[in-house]
């Protein structure tokens, strides 16, 4: 198991935790998010071989254990990551503010909220909701339904050997969540994450190492810049299975070199809006109505599709502006205690949202502006779309 995690001052992050008996040819320093160098592997031939061959037969051990020992073990490590001072929580709290973009609040929220879905129960609710009437690989959960001739009868996943998965890189926590399904059926899984999530899934590979060395030898974690090595060539010709976060051009790449015979799995990018109506919810509603607002915008900092970046709310203007005057007493009050982190590329977009606003709304448009440090709000008629930084 491999994986070294150091950063002082901007510093360096080694990139990979392997599967036992895999080791890198070497290592090449690449850019970054956060302004963090990262420690890419290569892999020449024979150890991309080995690499590959280890996670299917990991992936096949797996499938001989009962899944609820996975889940089990999955859950044991997760709740590393919210148990006050232990070494895996403490170091994604050193590390994500840097390297994931956030204020070191900003990396409490996204760790608690995040690892609240990877607990056992939890993850043991999943597999019954993907299996109700079925049996997970290694078998634990469904129950028998009836065939059409009232006969019962059990559907069975067949997983794939081997899952490749390519993250985005914008919200953390998203390559841990593919990672545990895959191990979840069983799969031998390799995982490119994002730049922007790489410490979530580094620590979660070792941490699952510590807790099941079988089987974390089903996974690997490995950063190398998307469609720029040539371990992810040899992935996608390899995987019996690819799943992918991104856009049209990363979804379009990824296509044309997979395997023809494996299964793709498309995540797209995706925009987060929300529809609200204000005009006879009373002032307690719209109270609690612009709370759950903020809790949607503020966690990742409107970096994932969850974040609503517009909102299309129902009812007059006055209504409406009495809302949003809420919402901006809300974030103020969340900056203070949440405060938010933007990238240089979102503060240059904010600044240069708030300046278009600010022009339009003298000039004579129909906008009605609130803005603080790390926050604005504007209701205006326009259709475009604003991501990133809390803007609303």
């Amino acid at each position: 198991m491999s994986g070294r995690f150091t950063i002082e001052g901007g510093g360096e992050l080694e990139g990979f935790v392997l599967p036992r008996g895999c080791e890198a040819s070497g290592c090449r320093r690449v850019p970054g998010h956060g302004g963090v160098e990262v420690a890419s592997p290569r892999f020449d031939e024979a150890a991309t071989v080995r690499l590959f061959e280890t996670l299917r037969r990991a992936g096949r051990a797996l499938r001989a254990r009962p899944v609820a020992e996975r889940v089990e073990a999955i859950g044991r490590a997760c709740d590393r990551f919210r148990t006050p001072d232990d070494p895996v929580r403490s170091e994604a709290l050193r590390l994500l503010p840097a390297q994931g973009s956030l204020s070191h609040a900003g990396a409490v929220g996204v760790i608690d909220a995040m690892s609240a879905d990877w607990t056992a129960d939890r993850l043991a609710a999943l597999v019954r909701s993907e299996f109700p009437h079925g049996t997970a690989p290694g078998g634990g959960f469904g129950a028998p339904a009836p065939d059409p001739e009232g006969r019962p009868t059990r559907r069975v996943a067949v997983p794939s050997e081997l899952t490749l998965t390519i993250s985005s890189g914008t919200v953390p926590g998203v390559s841990v969540t593919a990672a545990i399904r895959s191990l979840l059926v069983g799969s031998g899984t390799l995982v490119k994450p994002g730049a922007g999530d790489l410490v979530l899934p580094l620590l979660f590979a070792r941490a699952l190492g510590e807790v099941d060395a079988e089987l974390a030898d089903a996974l690997a974690v490995i950063y190398w810049p998307g469609g720029e090595d040539d371990l992810e060539d040899r992935a996608l010709a390899d995987a019996d299975r690819v799943v992918v976060y991104g856009g049209s051009e990363t979804i379009r790449s990824v296509r044309t070199r997979a395997s023809t015979s494996a299964t793709l799995v498309e995540y797209r990018h995706r925009v987060g809006i929300a529809v609200i109506g204000v005009e006879r919810a009373s002032p307690a509603e719209l109270d609690a109505l612009a709370e759950g607002l903020a809790d949607a915008v503020v966690p990742c900092e409107q970096r994932g599709c969850v974040s609503p970046v517009r909102v299309h709310a129902i009812g007059s203007r006055g209504r409406v502006c009495r809302f949003a005057e809420r919402l901006a007493r809300v974030l103020a009050a969340r900056e203070e205690r949440v405060p938010g982190a933007r990238t240089p590329e979102e503060a240059s977009a904010a600044h240069q949202l708030l300046g278009s606003l600010e022009l339009r709304r003298a000039s004579g448009a129909a906008v009605d502006l609130w803005s603080g440090s790390g926050w604005i709000v504007a209701v205006e008629p326009s259709d475009e779309l604003y991501a990133g930084g809390r803007g609303v």
